[in-house]
């Protein structure tokens, strides 16, 4: 389903979520918060994750926020992770980074399976106080 932010009210946030948006202002952040090439997943009325890849200077910005449950679905979050990413990538983006906790497990794992490479590690992204795993990947790698 396309994104709204509202959906982010709507998602039983997982445990790195919750410590990631403790000290945010949602309310403001639902004003700010990028809608385009994003969607959600929702099992009836419940919002089980939203992300997106925006475009920022024709360099796609990987996001995304998802509850404990989702996670209890490997594959289906890989295969739709893999279809949103992709699809951003032919739609002309030079790139696409994602920035992951280096502290959270299996980073390195979920992001090769997606079709990154490792690029550096880099200080806080001004909402998370944490060192990030920044991973690149180019168009003509698309798993």
């Amino acid at each position: 389903m396309p994104f709204d932010p509202s959906h982010l009210l709507l998602i039983d946030f997982g445990d790195y979520e919750k410590v990631l948006l403790s000290g945010v202002n949602i309310e403001r952040l639902l004003d700010t918060w990028p809608k385009e090439g994003a969607f959600s997943v929702f099992d009836k009325a419940r919002c089980l994750a939203s992300g997106g890849v925006y475009d920022q200077g024709n360099v796609g910005i990987c996001w995304s926020l998802m509850s404990e449950e989702i996670r209890r679905h490997p594959a289906f979050l890989l295969r739709t992770l893999l279809r949103g990413v992709n699809a951003a990538l032919a739609n002309g983006l030079n790139h696409a980074v994602l920035a992951i906790p280096e502290d959270y497990p299996g980073a390195d794992r979920w992001a090769r399976a997606l079709g990154f490479e490792f690029n550096c590690v880099r200080p806080s992204d001004g909402l998370d106080p944490r060192p990030h795993l920044e991973y690149v990947k180019w168009p003509q790698a698309q798993s």
